[in-house]
C-alpha cells in the first residue's frame, strides 16, 4: 500500500518541509504504516522517485513559489515549489495565457470565474506548462537548467551552481570585459533560439540570467509564450530585446540594438511579410 499524502499547503521555511517527530510518531500510530518525508506531496514524490534525498535550504522566496536545494543522487538539485493555489493570484498573468490550449471547457469557465476548482487546475495547468517549457527548449539547445521531474506543484530542475551555493545573476556577477561581450553574445544567441522554437520567454531581464563558469543560463519559464498563440507576441518580445539591451548597456560595452533585433528576429523568419515581428525591425 502507498503511503499517504498529506494535504497541501503554503511552504516557506525549511522546517515546513519535514513532519516534527511528533507528527510522524502520530501519523504512523494511527496509519500505521511509515511516515512520509515530506509534508508537500510534489517533495514526497520526487523523493519517492529518487530525484531528491533530503533539502538542504531554502534558496529564494517570491510571491508564488519557494525554491529549494536539495541533494539527489548526484549532487545539488534546484526544487521549485508553487505555492497553494489561494496564497497565490493568477490576475496578472493574462498576457500570458491567452490562447494557451485547456480542452476542458467546464474547466476554462471554471479558471475563468476563479472558482476553487478554476484555481486549482490554473495551478496545475501551471507547473506542468513551465515543465513542458523547460523540457522543450533544454531539448532545442537553449542554455536553461535540464529539467528532471515534476509532481504536484514541484518541478526538478539542475541546480546552477557549486555545492548549495548558487550561480550569481548577470548583474551581481563579477564579469571582466570579454567575459561581458560573451555574456552578451550568449544572451542575444539563447533568445535568438527561444524564438527559434516559436516562443517568447517573457521576462529576460537581469533577473532570470545566470552567470557560471563562463557560460550564461537562462530561467524562470512560466511566463514563456507560443508566438502562434498571442496576440501580444511582439509587444512581448520587443520588452524582452529592450530588457536584455537595457541590462547589457550597464557594462558600459556598444549595444547595437538594431543589429540584435535583426538577429533575434530573423531567427523567426523576421524579414517575411507573414512575421508578427517585422514592425520590430524597423
Amino acid at each position: 500500500m502507498g503511503r499517504r499524502r498529506p494535504s497541501r499547503r503554503v511552504i516557506r521555511s525549511l522546517a515546513d518541509l519535514t513532519p516534527s517527530p511528533a507528527a510522524a510518531a502520530a501519523f504512523e500510530q494511527r496509519t500505521g504504516e511509515p511516515a512520509p518525508e515530506f509534508r508537500e506531496p510534489g517533495l514526497q514524490e520526487l523523493f519517492d522517485r529518487g530525484i531528491i534525498q533530503t533539502v538542504v535550504r531554502q534558496l529564494k522566496s517570491g510571491k508564488e513559489a519557494t525554491v529549494y536545494v536539495a541533494r539527489g543522487a548526484d549532487g545539488a538539485v534546484a526544487v521549485k515549489v508553487y505555492h497553494d493555489h489561494h496564497t497565490r493570484g493568477f490576475r496578472n498573468d493574462a498576457v500570458y495565457r491567452e490562447g494557451r490550449f485547456v480542452g476542458n471547457t467546464r474547466l476554462e469557465r471554471a479558471m475563468a470565474q476563479g472558482s476553487t476548482k478554476g484555481l486549482r487546475a490554473h495551478q496545475g495547468l501551471w507547473v506542468e506548462r513551465e515543465y513542458r517549457e523547460l523540457a522543450l527548449l533544454h531539448s532545442a539547445g537553449v542554455r536553461v537548467p535540464q529539467p528532471l521531474g515534476h509532481a504536484g506543484q514541484a518541478i526538478a530542475m539542475e541546480f546552477v551552481g557549486r555545492d548549495a551555493e548558487p550561480a550569481p545573476r548577470i548583474a551581481e556577477a563579477r564579469l571582466t570585459v570579454q567575459d561581458t561581450k560573451d555574456a552578451l553574445e550568449q544572451a542575444v544567441r539563447n533568445l535568438a533560439a527561444i524564438v527559434a522554437c516559436g516562443c517568447i520567454h517573457g521576462d529576460y531581464s537581469a533577473f532570470n540570467l545566470l552567470w557560471w563558469e563562463r557560460t550564461l543560463v537562462v530561467i524562470d519559464l512560466p511566463q514563456l509564450v507560443h508566438i502562434s498563440e498571442s496576440r501580444h507576441a511582439a509587444r512581448l518580445l520587443a520588452r524582452d530585446i529592450h530588457s536584455l539591451c537595457t541590462t547589457f548597456s550597464r557594462f558600459n560595452i556598444p549595444i547595437n540594438r538594431r543589429e540584435i533585433t535583426r538577429t533575434i528576429v530573423g531567427s523567426d523568419g523576421g524579414r517575411l511579410p507573414s512575421s508578427p515581428f517585422r514592425t520590430l525591425l524597423g
